[in-house]
């Protein structure tokens, strides 16, 4: 019967790109075989990547395909048919690791400036260097009673304009997203510059 000494330890994330990351482990000293798998916490099974069945003697897997966000990666060890053993108290020899994201981009706009002219604000900034994203410019009255949206605008855009303002203060800012319409970082913090007139 297989006791502890399948189960893999040590599971770590060695390298992490945008869409690529590599896992190693310690194989456990009487393993027939691992299933390596990453999810992202919440999503259903059918989104899940999987690696098949790896060898017992397996101590890394590359995860292809991947998006920008904070994976869950484990490691099952397998018996001699394939499937994922069971230890005597229905738990699984396993171990798993949660990953800290891709690394972060170099999208954040910088150096914004309004011109203000009767109803037309004109922005402008300097876009970040990572021309996978875009942007989407706000504009949010003083009091917050209206917001104002113009986009989405591509990565390498460097302005864009509101009309039909009236007088008051205004806030304005440039946010970055991904092509998963996602407008935060995968640590949650906001990629933007703002400013007020």
């Amino acid at each position: 019967m297989a006791g502890p000494g399948v189960a893999p330890s040590g599971l770590r994330v060695s390298a992490r790109t945008q869409t690529t990351a590599t896992i190693s482990w310690i194989p456990g000293a009487d393993a027939e075989g691992y299933v390596a798998i990453a999810r992202i916490p919440g999503e259903p099974v059918n989104l899940w990547k999987t690696s098949g069945s790896l060898d017992g003697a397996a101590r890394s897997y590359t995860f292809t395909g991947l998006r920008q966000r904070i994976y869950t990666y484990f490691v099952y060890a397998l018996d001699a048919s394939g499937d994922i053993l069971r230890a005597p108290d229905g738990g699984f020899y396993s171990t798993s690791v949660v990953g800290s994201g891709p690394p972060a981009l170099d999208v954040t706009p910088s150096g914004l400036s309004v011109v203000r002219s009767g109803s037309t604000a004109i922005l402008t900034w300097t876009p970040g260097a990572d021309a996978t994203r875009q942007y989407v410019a706000a504009m949010i009255t003083g009091d917050r009673s209206s917001l104002q949206l113009v986009g989405p605008l591509s990565a390498t855009a460097s302005s864009g304009a509101f009309t039909g303002l009236r007088q008051g203060v205004y806030t304005y800012h440039i946010l970055a997203f991904d092509t998963y319409d996602n407008f935060s970082s995968p640590s949650g913090s906001l990629y933007y510059a703002w400013i007020t007139e």
